[in-house]
């Protein structure tokens, strides 16, 4: 099922979900490009349309992801393999977050079912991503967060979903997750969550 715009998150809780899955980036998170990270990145970005994809879908940046490396030497290994600098690659790096946009709306929204169900983020990231997320984050805006690289699996591996049921002590059908990535929704829904692929207003 796919969800937009955030007026259809009744259709998300008719079930009475008892804990919600968002993910970060792409749902509660837009990359928004501005000139400075355009400028930055551009020459370097090659066959990637963005800076998201140059960044994330790097065979390094899987690493990262499981928490094999952390994000320090992640941004370290693409500038090596791009003929950058460390600097370079953090000025980079410090514009694209700059250019990270929180989607309060739909933040906004997602707390009025906070009385009755509990918000989690459940975010593929590197080992900075705690502080990252949080860094744009409301205080208190969300029940938890649950990164990749801290847990060492990733979405869409099914042993996500058995790590987090039993962590909670609760059925699959007490979850739902609301995600951007349909491989990840789709591996969700065959582990008996609820999933929801999110599209961006």
């Amino acid at each position: 099922m796919k969800c937009s715009p955030t007026s259809q998150l009744d259709e998300v809780f008719q079930r009475r979900t008892e804990i919600l899955l968002v993910d970060f980036g792409g749902v509660l998170c837009h990359y928004e490009p501005t000139p400075a990270s355009e400028a930055l990145a551009a020459p370097h970005l090659g066959a990637s349309s963005s800076v998201t994809k140059w960044l994330f879908d790097h065979p390094v940046s899987w690493e990262g992801i499981l928490g094999r490396l952390t994000a320090d030497e992640v941004l370290s290994q693409i500038a090596r393999q791009s003929d950058l600098s460390v600097a370079a690659i953090k000025d980079i790096w410090a514009a694209f977050i700059a250019a990270n946009v929180v989607d309060f709306s739909l933040l906004d929204e997602l707390q009025r079912y906070r009385d009755r169900t509990r918000i989690f983020i459940l975010s593929n990231y590197w080992s900075n991503g705690r502080e990252v997320i949080f860094s744009k984050l409301p205080e208190n805006s969300v029940d938890g967060l649950f990164v990749s690289s801290e847990l060492g699996m990733k979405k869409p591996e099914p042993a996500i979903w058995r790590h987090l049921t039993g962590l909670f002590s609760r059925p699959p059908g007490a979850f739902a997750l609301l995600d951007d990535e349909e491989q990840n929704v789709l591996s969700a829904r065959a582990a008996g969550l609820d999933g929801y692929l999110w599209v961006k207003r």
